[in-house]
């Protein structure tokens, strides 16, 4: 395998190098350098698990500098320390002519996958340059499970801020703690760009969980993970707050998946955030996990009634928490929330079909219910239910949105069915027909 790269590197015609678990040898990864120099076509490499150790990486770091067209790489699992990141730091540094009109030069990395290494704290200092401060070109870097330690928070962070392209920093097990994570996310609203923000497995602990909450309204994160960090309801609820501090919130994916500490009060709290009609309440999450917490039934309930009030939310994970009727009954809400996502297109219910639908959940689904939610309520499915107005300008409005909800009789009915058992469930009580 490793002849037949050689011989694609000289051919220069493939635009993608995979070595991919793939023993490279000293002499080879020699050989290697010497052929990527010469070429001028690769532009994605893998070299997962090819075992090339400080002296591996140095040699085809300078190969890379040299041929200047490689975009993406991955060098995980090959046991790279500080002298491997020290020569591969210059591939992520955009370097500034003296002239000012001179465009900057970006120096070819996009992409970085450092996973399971050997990578600490100084190793990472060097790799970001924090000696020699400079603009970072990186896009996406991946630092997973190295032993990066809380020492290096104050170093990603500065690194952060020196990176405008960043978009994707995956840092899951790589024990940052509690202060790293702190000081992290002192920059992450000077982050504009970051989207993708992974600190799963690095423990943690409520006072990270908080900190991350409290500036998450003034960053740009679309998708948060953090699973497995010793969280409780502390922070849970910190961060069911943050979804709702601003009205421009662009979180869409929250992971707190194996949180055990975690239960019914966040669930309920993000609940409310979920449930709150607009322009207080959140529209911008549609995909939550937490799966392998302690949220129960009652939970799940509070869930539920947030995929009723807001179509928004698209894909829910509770894990084992709940049982398969409760779990049948969030995914027919759910399969609703997704048609509505992808438009698909909805037939105008008519007399016939309207026979199926009692007016109580015809006003859940409409959103008339939403004018009589406060956020003290436990649960929109109560006795309050608001009553229609019988005036003109109301009922033309409840037609209107009721256009846009499915009337087939089968799709209705199964809506009617896991709205009364949630209903049962939390109330112990049946919707009653108007």
């Amino acid at each position: 395998m490793l002849v037949s790269a050689v011989e694609q590197l000289s051919a220069g015609q493939d635009r993608s190098l995979n070595l991919r678990g793939c023993s490279v040898c000293k002499r080879a990864s020699h050989g290697l350098a010497v052929a990527l120099r010469g070429n001028t076509s690769v532009e994605e490499m893998d070299l997962h698990g090819a075992q090339l150790d400080d002296e591996g990486v140095a040699c085809l770091a300078g190969a890379l500098l040299e041929q200047g067209r490689v975009r993406h790489l991955d060098l995980g699992a090959n046991g790279a320390g500080a002298a491997a990141a020290r020569a591969l730091s210059p591939l992520l540094r955009t370097e500034w002519a003296a002239d000012e009109d001179t465009p900057p030069v970006t120096n070819v990395l996009r992409t970085l996958r450092l996973a399971r290494n050997e990578l600490n704290a100084d190793a990472c200092a060097e790799l970001l340059s924090a000696s020699q401060p400079s603009t970072l070109g990186v896009e996406s870097l991946s630092l997973a499970f190295n032993p990066l330690s809380s020492a290096a928070g104050e170093i990603l962070a500065g690194g952060l801020r020196r990176a405008p392209s960043l978009h994707t920093l995956q840092l899951q097990g790589s024990s940052i703690g509690s202060s790293g994570c702190t000081a992290l996310a002192a920059v992450l609203p000077e982050a504009r760009v970051l989207k993708h923000l992974d600190l799963c497995a690095n423990d943690i602990g409520d006072a990270g969980g908080q900190a991350i909450a409290q500036v998450l309204p003034h960053s740009r994160i679309a998708e948060l993970l953090v699973a497995h960090n010793r969280l409780t309801d502390t922070a849970g609820r910190a961060l069911s707050i943050g979804l709702v501090r601003r009205r421009r919130c662009t979180l869409q994916l929250l992971v707190l998946r194996g949180n055990k500490r975690i239960g019914d009060s966040t669930a309920e709290a993000i609940s409310k955030a979920l449930s709150a009609p607009r322009p207080h309440g959140n529209r911008s999450l549609t995909s939550l996990d937490l799966a392998g917490t302690a949220v129960t039934q009652a939970g799940a309930m509070s869930l539920g009634d947030a995929l009723v009030c807001n179509s928004k939310l698209t894909s829910l994970d509770l894990g084992r928490g709940v049982n398969e009727e409760t779990a049948r009954a969030l995914e027919v809400l759910l399969a609703h929330n997704r048609s509505q996502a992808q438009r698909i297109e909805r037939v105008v219910p008519n007399e016939s079909a309207q026979e199926h639908v009692r007016l109580s959940v015809q006003q859940l689904y409409t959103g008339a219910s939403c004018k009589g939610f406060s956020a003290s309520s436990p649960t929109m499915l109560d006795n309050s239910l608001p009553e229609v107005e019988a005036d003109a300008e109301l009922v033309m409005r409840l037609q209107d949105q009721l256009a846009s909800v499915s009337v087939e009789t089968e799709h209705l009915q199964s809506k009617v069915a896991a709205l009364e058992h949630l209903a049962t469930r939390s109330l112990g009580v049946g919707l009653k027909p108007a």
